[in-house]
């Protein structure tokens, strides 16, 4: 039996906000290096050219919105792993629930799992499935 879509987004959400931050951060530090290549440019022209003031107003509009954006993906990420883990924390069997924290909250691979838990791969795979569909449960009773 598979989990459902909704439930496995809800699973994943940390890990894809996660990694929409890291492309966020990238995107403004490109931002923030051409502002700062124009300040310069800026600084070295007596008067400054309207292009390059221009362009230097575009990427500081770009920095705030990408700031904002960064900050709203930053909340959201942290109010998914608070949900999350407030879920994952009910399940009874603390096996499978420090498997699935570790999983989908500390993104670690089943390989580091079973390594750091001292379990062979095959049981954390069977308690992580365990785990998904005890989860899973609780998920669904919650948004009754």
């Amino acid at each position: 039996m598979s989990i459902g879509k909704d439930f496995k987004a809800f699973l994943e959400r940390p890990k894809n906000l996660s990694l929409a931050i890291l492309k966020e951060e990238e995107g403004l530090k490109a931002f923030r290096s051409s502002a700062s290549l124009c300040m310069s440019r800026v600084s070295k022209v007596a008067s400054p050219a309207h292009d390059i003031s221009s362009k230097l107003e575009r990427d500081t509009l770009k920095i705030l919105e990408s700031e904002k954006r960064l900050n709203e993906l930053k909340d959201a990420y942290a109010a998914s792993v608070s949900d999350l883990t407030d879920l994952l924390t009910q399940l009874e069997n603390v096996s499978c629930m420090r498997i699935l924290l570790r999983r989908y909250i500390d993104g670690m691979p089943f390989e580091k799992i079973a390594q750091e838990l001292g379990y062979s791969i095959q049981s954390v795979f069977r308690l992580h499935r365990s785990g998904q569909m005890e989860a899973e449960k609780l998920y669904l009773k919650s948004r009754e």
